[in-house]
């Protein structure tokens, strides 16, 4: 790989759009310019999920209930996964949810029936408890303005995100070995539950969101907005994962350079916050007691020696 291929993926984003409700001929003529691709759900049987940046997942699909459909969602959850540990993007348009076996059709045996939900990861999923949730229907509801344009296209909601606790730094979804900051996005109007949220999974985004009535300009919408996250998970994916010492070797000269002024900048500036928290401590003695006071003048007294 070169710089000049990581430019092209980083400009170009490719989006895929899953749903048994497609936007009319020419609108999906029109969305090719964005770089959207939109395919049936069956059709996921035969592609790989994980050769796209950003996929749109509309849950709407209840006509699949049936055996002859048993692991068309679950078949997903691993390239799903591939996918958000590289920094993709995975909108979720939720609808209600529903079982893809009926009672007739499951097989014998312990485990819970498939979902409509069952592409996403499995703790996420124990976490806002999507897939077993009740699906109620409700209208009253405020979002947040920069998301205006597409709730523009939402009249109803039928699900909440469960399991969302208020901790140190904000909302966050709690896994037990990590919590992952949450942004709400739209809220009920009488309780503040959440219908619709941003969070983060592995070095990628979730985003639930209501179904809207209509695909085409809410589709334009995520596109747009697809592309900023996807960009801004490339930027961060070296916090998420650490490359194995043999990519070295791949390096191209130009990240190889970029890298070295990386450190050599990152080593300035601790010394500088170094500097700065010490001139600062020192400077505590103006308004600080107790035991600040304490090592605010003993800084002060080290500094004369």
């Amino acid at each position: 790989m070169n710089g000049h291929s990581e430019e092209r993926v980083m400009a170009t984003p490719t989006i895929l759009v899953i749903t048994t409700n497609p936007p009319k001929a020419g609108e999906v003529d029109a969305l090719k310019g964005f770089g959207v691709r939109i395919i049936h759900w069956l059709e996921t049987r035969k592609i790989r999920v994980s050769d796209y940046e950003i996929v749109v997942v509309d849950t709407r699909a209840s006509a699949f209930r049936g055996n002859a459909n048993r692991g068309l969602f679950k078949a997903l959850q691993s390239d799903v996964q591939t996918l958000l540990q590289a920094g993709g993007v995975v909108f979720v348009l939720a609808g209600e949810t529903f079982s893809i076996e009926t009672p007739r059709d499951r097989a014998p045996g312990p485990g819970e029936p498939e979902t409509n939900y069952d592409f996403l990861p499995d703790i996420f999923l124990s976490k806002t408890r999507l897939n077993e949730s009740w699906s109620k229907e409700g209208s009253n509801y405020d979002a947040i303005p920069e998301w205006s344009s597409y709730f523009d296209h939402v009249q109803t909601y039928t699900k909440t995100v469960l399991g969302i606790e208020i901790g140190e730094h904000g909302p966050e979804l709690n896994y037990g070995y990590i919590a992952e900051r949450v942004r709400p996005i739209a809220l009920t109007r009488a309780t503040s539950e959440v219908i619709a949220c941003l969070t983060s999974w592995n070095g990628g985004t979730i985003v639930i969101l209501p179904a809207p009535t209509q695909l085409y300009m809410p589709l334009v919408f995520l596109a747009q907005r697809g592309v900023d996250l996807y960009k801004e998970n490339v930027e961060q994916i070296r916090d998420y994962a650490k490359p194995p010492d043999w990519l070295s070797d791949f390096k191209t000269q130009q990240q190889k350079a970029l890298e070295v002024e990386e450190n050599e900048l990152s080593e300035k500036l601790k010394e500088i916050k170094a500097k700065a928290n010490s001139l600062y401590l020192a400077a505590t003695v103006l308004f600080s007691t107790g035991r600040q006071l304490e090592r605010a003048v003993s800084k002060i007294f080290s500094d004369f020696k």
